[in-house]
């Protein structure tokens, strides 16, 4: 089994990679889902993020994603705090859905994939490399809650394509002119072998 990172920054497209993929019926991981699931699952990580945020990160027992994105966002301290309260409960949830499949690859889709060292367990990463203005326009129509300063703060605090670039074992081209079929197709077909 192959397991194969999938990273972009915010509006790069790895939803739309991820359902092409999904059509050819590999298994995605979705990493953000999983840790919404996480977080409204279960009750000793509803309290451990209740005691780093406080109260408001729960309205009415439902997670306050927005309190708090604000809160991590500007503190970094607070930021590897709630990654330490859900990265490991996510890496032991990544191991039983590889264990769970038995397809000749399985992707795992993560905004936050070069961020920290979880790339490395991995056997190949893709990165989606997409235009910052397109990214911001398909944001700002997917998040309509969210303005344009907003999304070019999380761009601006996500890993800078560069440096995205140069971790990648591949990179798929989402600009709207190249054909992203043809260079799934092409990863594909090297993954395979």
């Amino acid at each position: 089994m192959t397991k194969v990172g999938i990273t972009g920054g915010i509006g790069s497209g790895k939803s739309l990679i991820c359902k092409i993929l999904e059509q050819s019926n590999y298994p995605i991981y979705y990493s953000d889902n999983r840790a919404k699931e996480l977080i409204a699952s279960n009750k000793d990580v509803q309290q451990e993020i209740v005691d780093l945020l406080g109260e408001n990160a729960f309205v009415k027992g439902e997670y306050n994603r927005r309190f708090v994105a604000e809160q991590v966002f500007s503190n970094s301290k607070l930021l590897d705090g709630l990654n330490s309260i859900i990265r490991p409960r996510m890496e032991e949830d990544f191991t039983s859905f590889t264990k769970e499949n038995t397809s000749k690859i399985i992707f795992k889709e993560s905004a936050l994939l070069f961020d920290t060292d979880e790339y490395k367990k991995l056997d190949a990463t893709i990165y989606i490399s997409s235009p910052k203005a397109l990214r911001i326009e398909r944001t700002l129509k997917r998040d309509t809650f969210r303005t344009k300063e907003e999304v070019e703060n999380i761009i601006d605090k996500q890993i800078p394509e560069s440096k995205a670039v140069l971790l990648a074992d591949y990179i798929i081209v989402n600009d709207e002119v190249e054909s992203v079929l043809e260079q799934i197709n092409e990863i594909e077909e090297i993954l395979l072998m």
